[in-house]
């Protein structure tokens, strides 16, 4: 019998995991599949950056397995902003996104944020088994046809931020504490200081001045 959302199971393994994703069936097929391989130990099952965080602050898991609905079915989440929040809550944990195959850009801040590992939802069991097992033991796993998508993704992004970044950055303009864009973007205001950050750097800014000045160039407020 699985487990319920976020509860510890009784099974013994080698690397404990996390799957999280807001769709229930696939955090059950992958925790079967991981369950199939000795090396692995489920131990907490998270629907929304909230509960991931939590749980890794909770759990400590040495890996977690962010799956590509999460994005779709709740309200401010992306790779990035999950991964923000598990390292939050856990910065040992590593971090393996799987992919639908359309999330280029989305993986690509994902793995700015600390991801270390990207899978396709195409892949086998066995594939998925294989990524595990390498991030688990301290390795990166991003297969090649993914890299050279992302690659593409980048340098055909000419402002350089996500729809998300640029929200945030015209949110800045207005005059938006961390705290009051965190409310109105529904992320946390830790994940609200990692995306500020990221902009500041992509942008070369270093003040509040420059942000503005920035935004204002791309129209972002008026």
């Amino acid at each position: 019998m699985l487990m319920e959302t976020g509860e510890a199971t009784q099974d013994v393994g080698g690397s404990t995991v996390m799957i999280v994703d807001a769709r229930r069936l696939f955090r059950d097929a992958v925790s079967l599949i991981l369950r199939e391989d000795a090396r692995f130990e489920v131990i907490a099952e998270a629907a929304t950056g909230e509960d991931a965080e939590r749980y890794a602050r909770g759990h400590k898991p040495d890996l977690a397995i962010v799956g590509p609905f999460i994005a779709e079915q709740v309200a401010g989440a992306d790779y990035s902003s999950i991964v923000s929040a598990i390292r939050s809550g856990s910065p040992e944990t590593r971090v393996l996104l799987m992919t639908s195959g359309e999330d280029s850009r989305r993986l690509a801040e994902g793995l700015d944020a600390g991801a270390t590992g990207v899978v396709d939802m195409d892949s086998s069991a066995s594939e998925l088994r294989e990524a595990a097992g390498r991030l688990a033991a301290g390795g990166v796993h991003v297969p090649s046809s993914i890299a050279m998508a992302m690659l593409r993704s980048t340098r055909d992004d000419e402002a350089g931020l996500s729809d998300r970044e640029e929200r945030l950055l015209g949110e800045i303009a207005l005059g938006f504490t961390n705290a009051e864009i965190a409310e109105h973007m529904h992320l946390s205001v830790r994940t609200v200081e990692s995306h500020r950050s990221r902009v500041q750097q992509k942008l070369g800014a270093s003040s509040r001045a420059e942000l503005v000045r920035e935004a204002l160039d791309r129209q972002l407020v008026h």
